[in-house]
């Protein structure tokens, strides 16, 4: 199926329904934009923490522009039906003429820089977004979708499994942007880790480490709390995974707050330092240890 049917100005196809996601996964350079199709007679099967599973057919677009609003890449999934998907990258050309499919993944650099870093995903069969790591990584979750009316908008199209009305909103999971102004510190910053770091760092993710940064977990069951960090302290004394009211020996900050090898996300990634580093930073700094939250 197409997903544009106006190709010179990104205009979907009729039956998409285009939806923001309360916090995307940082990416140097890029804004990203993103639309759903649902066959006629489907359903999504809802969920309110896990993933939700699409039908058969259904399409998951995002859409990435540079800084300067030119098309870079084009990130198309179809569901399988079972919680995995087909999925494409189309990579557009400098003059913003029709995409090309990629066909082998690999580092390249942002359509209209010199210098951008950005990995580029060769086609998949059988993607899991809970095994996600770089390139495709769909976030379709009521946690990220749960913005304004827009599960509204799909249970009123027949979307959805499950009936959900305004009512039900504020008690559904919802995730915050770095620059919600309505947001506490610490919603924007488990918002952040649950976006960018949680898909290795959750129990039988890839990560060496064993705390847990999904937004579902409680603090007190993330195994971070001066927990002894199991790859290194970075040659700071008394340094644990996040030491409360102190960022300068947490190494979940210091470790995003690095340049070389030892920063997290990696630096063969990309080498910027994350906008959401004030925020961590803040955040660690204004929590109490446990002991003296009970007081």
């Amino acid at each position: 199926a197409s997903v544009f049917e106006d190709v010179a100005h990104l205009k979907p196809a009729k039956g998409f329904m285009p939806v923001e996601l309360n916090t995307p996964v940082w990416l140097p350079d890029v804004q990203s934009r993103q639309w759903l199709n649902v066959p006629a007679g489907e359903t999504i099967t809802f969920s309110e923490w896990e993933h939700w599973r699409l039908p058969k057919d259904a399409m998951w677009v995002q859409h990435f522009d540079n800084n300067r609003g030119q098309p870079h890449e084009t990130h198309v999934y179809w569901s399988n039906g079972d919680g995995t998907f087909r999925a494409a990258a189309y990579r557009w050309s400098s003059d913003s003429s029709d995409p090309e499919l990629i066909s082998s993944g690999g580092i390249t650099t942002v359509t209209g820089t010199q210098n951008a870093a950005w990995f580029s995903p060769g086609p998949e069969q059988h993607l899991n977004p809970k095994l996600a790591l770089i390139g495709f990584v769909p976030q379709i979750n009521t946690r990220q979708l749960n913005r304004g009316d827009q599960l509204l908008e799909l249970s009123r199209k027949g979307w959805l499994d499950t009936q959900v009305s305004a009512r039900d909103l504020k008690a559904l999971p919802q995730m915050a942007s770095l620059d919600d102004p309505q947001a506490s510190v610490d919603w924007k910053a488990r918002s952040y880790l649950d976006a960018n770091c949680a898909v290795c760092h959750q129990p039988g993710g890839p990560s060496r480490g064993t705390f847990d940064v999904r937004f579902s977990t409680p603090m007190e069951e993330r195994l971070l709390l001066s927990a002894e960090p199991v790859a290194g302290n970075l040659d700071v004394e008394g340094a644990t995974l996040l030491e409360p009211g102190s960022p300068e020996r947490s190494i979940l900050y210091l470790r995003m707050n690095r340049t070389d090898a030892f920063r997290m996300p990696p630096v063969a990634v990309h080498g910027e330092l994350s906008p959401a580093l004030p925020v961590i930073e803040r955040w660690i700094r204004e929590m109490k240890p446990p002991e003296s939250a009970s007081r």
